[in-house]
């Protein structure tokens, strides 16, 4: 693997809890997938005007160490394996200064025209894929989220009862060099999404008998699909969101991002979270009533 970006995290990237917001940590792992396509052969892969790029099929993301204000990260990359038009690339986010990993990002990408078309890899870049080969660590690989086809469409959001979460719209500073929406503002809309999605779950603490408790949460793991045509400029978005799993301490949570005009769907999001009593800095785990109510929530067989 080789260190392909190097830098800190600035206050305004941090949620509501003080740590580096989801899409913060993903925009500086698209910014070293850009260092990535250099490497393997490719360094103007995201410039204007290209006739080749590197298309994100998906992002499965680990957090693993919290980031904070102030602190400093690198970024290393390496090559999973490449077939003949698309690649399997691992990504580490480590503190620089620890060397502890903040997040790791496993990222399935193909190898396109700035159309999306995906087209065979010169022969120098798979040479160089393998000059960077490695494995992906034990810490990195799923553990709460699966592995399902893209389905996400605006009928199965009505099917499944999936809640409206978020409406918009693609804003021309949110797309890349080729009119794409970027993947980082996917998790923007999710991060937004999910103050709709913990009411219920604040309600549930705040019945719980005994001190009061202000509960938040903080994602662990993530694995985000993106449909082969990514939205641009103008089109319209809705996020619909459900909970796949409730328990104690944690929760799974899907988000669909679709075009409310068409019906078709842009991206998934699987994701699982965890407790924090945002007082005491800790995990928090609900009492089994609790969760029991909570059941009327869950959607099963979402993903």
């Amino acid at each position: 693997m080789i260190e392909v970006w190097r830098g800190a995290v600035e206050t305004w990237e941090c949620d509501t809890n003080g740590h580096l917001n989801v899409r913060f940590y993903l925009a500086k792992a698209m910014e070293a997938l850009v260092g990535g396509a250099a490497a393997l052969g490719l360094p103007h892969a995201f410039k204007p005007g290209q006739g080749a790029t590197l298309t994100v099929r998906e992002h499965h993301i680990r957090y693993l160490k919290e980031a904070r204000s102030g602190d400093t990260l690198a970024i290393s990359l390496g090559v999973v394996g490449m077939d003949e038009m698309g690649a399997t690339l691992f990504l580490s986010m480590a503190h620089a200064e620890s060397g502890a990993t903040a997040a790791t990002f496993t990222t399935r990408v193909a190898h396109t025209t700035a159309l999306g078309k995906p087209f065979p890899w010169p022969a120098r870049v798979r040479a160089l894929g393998e000059a960077i080969a490695c494995e992906i660590p034990e810490e990195a690989k799923p553990r709460g989220t699966g592995s399902s086809d893209f389905r996400a469409d605006l009928a199965g959001a009505d099917a499944s009862a999936l809640i409206v979460t978020g409406r918009g719209a693609v804003r021309p500073e949110d797309v890349d060099a080729f009119g794409r929406m970027r993947p980082e503002l996917v998790l923007s809309r999710v991060s937004s999404a999910m103050p709709t999605m913990g009411g219920p779950l604040r309600k549930a603490a705040a019945a719980v008998p005994g001190e009061p408790v202000r509960i938040g949460g903080a994602s662990v793991e993530m694995r985000v699909l993106y449909a082969d045509e990514l939205p641009r400029t103008g089109d319209l978005l809705e996020m619909r969101s459900g909970f796949s799993t409730i328990g104690p301490k944690a929760q799974g949570l899907v988000h669909w991002l679709i075009d409310p005009q068409s019906g078709r769907g842009w991206a998934s999001v699987e994701m699982v979270r965890v407790n924090l009593d945002l007082d005491k800095r800790r995990s928090l785990s609900l009492p089994d009533d609790v969760v029991e109510r909570l059941q009327a929530l869950v959607t099963p067989g979402l993903t």
